[in-house]
């Protein structure tokens, strides 16, 4: 498993250097970003599929996901990227290991869009059967503004 992530790192850093003409550091800059996001996304459907059935709880706070993301970056760095192992396994490019990138890329997103509708759908009917008992006003919004104003033109 660890050689098919090296592969991964390799082929993001071989994208970068190759088509976008990066240096190395800015290619490394690269492999960090986006491989801590695939792995970010991975993480984070598990979590969401773990909260669907409510073994886990839900954190509605943005800055918990931003630290997530954070520390999950720094963790990959440290263990996988910092030494440049993935580059001296002697992967070379092909349409085989591109095509497998590519379908885990397909299936990763798939995943996530799917576990997260279903999470959504929970949420809604979880707000439909406990409305909130205190008294909610509603923000003035344009749209508001505009239904009142039809609704007193037409008297």
């Amino acid at each position: 498993m660890k050689q098919a992530y090296y592969y991964f790192l390799f082929r993001i850093f071989r994208f970068y250097k190759d088509k976008y003409k990066e240096g190395d550091k800015s290619a490394i800059w690269s492999v960090i970003c986006v491989s801590t996001t695939c792995i970010g996304v991975n993480l984070l459907t598990v979590y969401f599929f773990f909260d669907f059935f409510d073994i886990l709880p839900m954190f509605s706070n943005k800055y918990w996901a931003m630290s997530f993301m954070i520390g999950v970056g720094i963790v990959n760095y440290l263990f996988f990227i910092k030494g440049k192992k993935f580059l001296t396994c002697g992967f070379t490019k092909d349409r085989k290991g591109g095509a497998k990138i590519i379908a885990y890329f397909m299936i990763s997103v798939a995943i996530f869009i799917v576990i997260a509708n279903f999470n959504r759908e929970k949420i809604f009917a979880e707000r439909r059967a406990n409305p909130p008992t205190e008294d909610v006003v509603q923000k003035n919004s344009l749209e508001r503004q505009i239904r009142d104003w039809w609704s007193n033109r037409k008297k």
